[in-house]
């Protein structure tokens, strides 16, 4: 693949060059693709920001209210099982998938694939629940 390394014109440059600069404004030396430098002095401005406050924001300072209606994953984990390809392409219809949990054990609550809390299973009307029996600890989440 060709590359075209023409350098590109620069302006003309200027007779003299001023340095005169106030406390916000600097001078800089441009380079050019090329490596060449160009005397044309171009102005930089510095910009201070001011401080943020609460009542720039527009309301109080740490309140979750915006975030309530977020939609959230929330999933329970039964188990976890690691199977070979050749047994998964053995699977039919009534196959048992044996996992890596105890049946009565606690089964773990995970929030957009975050552990948050354990529970047990329950029927509710005919609709499997979960009973939180431990809340996880914020270093476990964490972690």
């Amino acid at each position: 693949m060709a590359r075209n390394t023409q350098a590109a014109e620069l302006p003309e440059e200027p007779n003299s060059m001023t340095t005169e600069t106030d406390d916000k404004t600097q001078k800089v030396e441009l380079t050019v693709v090329d490596g060449t430098k160009s005397s044309k002095a171009e102005e930089i401005r510095s910009v201070r920001f001011g401080q943020l406050s609460s009542e720039s924001i527009g309301g109080e300072q740490g309140s979750l209210d915006l975030l309530m209606d977020i939609a959230l994953e929330l999933s329970v984990e039964l188990g976890r099982s690691t199977v070979p390809v050749r047994d998964v392409l053995r699977f039919a219809q009534g196959s048992i998938i044996e996992l890596n949990k105890l049946a009565g054990e606690p089964v773990d609550v995970l929030v957009n694939g975050k552990l948050i809390a354990r529970g047990e299973v329950v029927v509710v009307d005919d609709s499997f629940g979960v009973r939180l029996t431990e809340i996880v600890s914020e270093s476990e989440r964490l972690a």
